[in-house]
């Protein structure tokens, strides 16, 4: 009925504008899909303009409207959200976005900003309900902003990403946190396997070679070894190496461990020449996507995997994995979903030095850096298991230079 509704639609719209609901629906819909969005906006436009087009009509019009530009009209519906007007605002969202639980009738098309703007304006309005099935405009609202989200999860662009990362940290959203979090997750990973590209020929026997790494799990793999040789020479080497990251009092003994970024800086200044063969470099706080910082970003060719440091008494100790590495520089297209979170361990006998913090049962088990080191991968959510990878390095005194003066 496509060639009816081209030449019907909007000739129907202009003379019957204020039509019953249903079959308002239906010639809005036809005439948005059948018709140059041009002539539809610019009658929205001019219906709109008429007092006498009021309650439902006025809204599918207001919403017919934002679909075709979002950009340029916004200000009816943002004042329905604005003034929680629940019963309006649930007609219009549910008009453009259905809920999950409405199968029969299809959403409009929307751009991802177009999206985003409608669960940044109605998320406060309508959060998240344990009685999904009512059939009330709460429930209807949250529902259709459940589906909103459910297409940025599903969009595989990096303007998606940045949608949902934005609507996650925003503080009027708090609501729908924790059901925004795990979009930014499946998201990410949905577009990490559309986006994956096999190494071309070259780069294998490049990497077969030992010479550059071909993709981003590669990279990781790389330090992860490098790291390994590192600390295996600063722990059993013959210069007492563990004492890089000490401050260290007139005879060498160590006082107090260094703070973060003087470790970084160590770090930094030991591994790049391991990694110069590979055309590896290492960027102290390489800026991430959204303008993220990390401690450590190791970047190669078009590839790069973010490296996050933590003292082990560090407050955040376990909740950096998760909430700084994943959520704000595994992110970025060129790390793929990896990072590596590396942990110094200064050892529990230290005077004036925090205990770890409390993290439910691990913190009875964590006796060595080994056991930490365990613990943090066991704290880590499943999924992200076989992307973010742990390193604990043993910076402790060793008991036999336990006094020495040097």
């Amino acid at each position: 009925m496509s060639a009816v509704a081209r030449t019907t639609a909007l000739p129907l719209l202009h003379k019957f504008p204020t039509c019953r609901e249903e079959p308002l629906r239906v010639l809005l819909r036809a005439a948005v899909n059948t018709s140059s969005a041009a002539s539809v906006f610019s009658l929205a436009r001019q219906v709109l303009r008429r007092s006498s087009v009021r309650g439902i009509q006025r809204i599918l019009w207001m919403a017919t409207a934002f679909a075709l530009q979002p950009d340029t009209y916004t200000r009816g519906i943002t004042r329905y959200a604005a003034q929680r007007r629940v019963e309006e605002g649930a007609s219009l969202v549910t008009y453009l976005q259905p809920s999950f639980m409405d199968t029969h009738r299809p959403p409009h098309v929307l751009s991802v900003p177009a999206i985003a703007k409608l669960i940044r304006l109605f998320g406060p309005v309508f959060p998240p309900t344990p009685d999904w099935l009512e059939q009330d405009a709460r429930s209807k609202g949250a529902g259709s902003v459940q589906s909103l989200i459910e297409r940025l999860k599903k969009e595989p662009a990096s303007k998606a990403s940045l949608a949902l990362t934005s609507l996650r940290d925003d503080p009027k959203l708090h609501k729908w946190r924790e059901y925004l979090g795990h979009a930014v997750a499946e998201q990410a990973r949905h577009r990490r396997e559309i986006e994956f590209r096999y190494p071309e020929l070259p780069w294998v026997i490049e990497t077969l070679r030992n010479g550059k790494p071909a993709n981003a799990r590669d990279l990781q793999s790389l330090l992860l070894d490098e790291l390994r040789v590192l600390h295996e020479r600063l722990r059993h080497g013959p210069t007492d190496g563990y004492k890089t990251f000490w401050n260290v009092d007139a005879h060498q003994r160590p006082v107090a461990p260094m703070p973060e970024e003087f470790c970084r800086d160590r770090l930094i200044d030991l591994l790049q020449p391991l990694m110069t063969h590979f055309d590896v470099t290492l960027e102290p706080e390489g800026h991430h996507a959204q303008d993220k910082r990390v401690d450590i970003k190791c970047l190669a060719t078009q590839v790069n995997i973010p490296l996050e440091i933590k003292r082990h008494y560090h407050r955040q100790l376990w909740t950096a994995p998760v909430n700084q590495l994943k959520k704000l520089y595994t992110q970025d297209p060129g790390a793929q979903g990896r990072g590596i979170y590396l942990v110094l361990w200064f050892g529990l006998n230290v005077k004036r030095l925090p205990q770890i913090p409390a993290c439910l049962r691990h913190l009875a088990l964590i006796r060595t850096p080994q056991e930490l080191a365990r613990a943090l991968r066991l704290a880590l959510p499943g999924a992200d298991r076989d992307l973010i990878e742990v390193v604990v390095f043993d910076c402790s005194v060793p008991r036999s230079r336990k006094g020495s003066k040097g």
